[in-house]
């Protein structure tokens, strides 16, 4: 997990719902599934904000990272499943998400 300089900082993470895996999102915009014992399963790096926060959907088949007003969705292969706009208001900023029980998101 660096930005370049060998270094970087884990802002949030969240656990798929089997417990194997862990997903993180860092300072330099990248976002990591890596097993409990640390083998990365994908590393995407947009070019965006650092990353805010990151939920897994119950089935663990889409991972969610929110970075700005934006939530990307990825799958658990790392697939790019799109993007969600939160902007709701001139000048407002989204600091949370969060993952319906049934995975709906």
């Amino acid at each position: 997990m660096a930005d370049g300089s060998g270094v970087d900082v884990v802002m949030a993470m969240a656990f798929t719902a089997d417990g194997d895996n862990v997903l993180l999102g860092c300072r330099s915009g990248a976002v990591e599934l890596r097993s409990l014992e640390g083998q990365l399963r994908f590393r995407q790096q947009p070019k965006m904000h650092h990353i805010q926060r990151v939920a897994v959907t119950p089935d663990g088949r889409v991972l969610l990272m929110l970075s700005g007003n934006t939530i990307h969705l990825w799958s658990a292969s790392g697939a790019s499943l799109g993007r969600i706009d939160t902007t709701v208001c001139e000048g407002c900023s989204t600091n949370t998400m969060v993952v319906s029980p049934d995975g709906e998101l």
